[in-house]
């Protein structure tokens, strides 16, 4: 969380928020002080439930720009790819049933 907040640049108006939201009732001790090392995984394993049915994905996060275009220091684009092969047929099947017929107009 430290390094996510910080984001490799730390400032006094970026430590006051981290102080603040570390300051509320309820934040596990574990959240009070920089993890030493790095995560070991570039990706974020995600689980949604939906209808009685569960899907597993996991999350990558890509993080557009360079300091040079601060149009596009904050970009991030985070995608999801189903992590078995049950939720890609699941997540297929759903997305079939929901998915508008064709001549569909969309407002």
């Amino acid at each position: 969380m430290h390094r996510e907040v910080v984001g490799g640049v730390l400032d006094q108006t970026t430590q006051n928020l981290l102080d603040e939201v570390l300051g509320y009732p309820g934040v596990p001790k574990q959240f009070l002080s920089p993890s030493p090392r790095p995560e070991s995984l570039p990706l974020v394993p995600v689980t949604f439930e939906k209808e009685r049915r569960t899907f597993n994905y996991f999350s990558t996060i890509t993080t557009l720009g360079t300091p040079q275009d601060v149009l596009l220091q904050e970009v991030r684009v985070e995608s999801f790819y189903p992590v078995d092969a049950e939720t890609r047929t699941q997540a297929q099947r759903l997305a079939s049933s929901t998915a508008p017929g064709p001549g569909s107009v969309d407002d």
